[in-house]
């Protein structure tokens, strides 16, 4: 009977243990787990994060050529302008050289004809 005892005892000092124990473990095994998790979702948002940031620096570089290819042409355009007014304003220039000598002219005519 003793030895009923010795192994009845021994297996409820084994069921005792492993009550106390495997609440303990599986409470770490179940930390660590949802600690990866943690750490996967946290790297899933920073993928997302990276990748919506990514996406808007795209957007923001396209624009920024488009609005370089619009600065380009509007140069372009202003150099043919001030090409153009340059023209201008020496065609401006010799019709008013023109005009001051025919009005000289006129006023000498009309001096002319006053004097018979």
């Amino acid at each position: 009977m003793q030895m009923d005892n010795y192994n009845g005892g021994s297996s409820f000092d084994i069921y005792q243990i492993l009550t106390i124990i495997l609440p303990v473990v599986s409470s770490v095994v179940t930390w660590f787990v949802a600690r990866k998790k943690r750490k996967n979702d946290f790297l899933a948002d920073l993928q997302t994060s990276i990748d919506l940031l990514s996406e808007k620096y795209n957007n923001a570089l396209r624009e920024l050529v488009e609005v370089k290819e619009q600065n380009s042409k509007l140069l372009v355009s202003q150099n043919e302008m001030k090409q153009q007014i340059a023209l201008l304003t020496q065609e401006n220039l010799t019709l008013k050289r023109t005009v001051d000598e025919l009005n000289e002219r006129l006023s000498n005519v009309k001096t002319i004809t006053r004097t018979k």
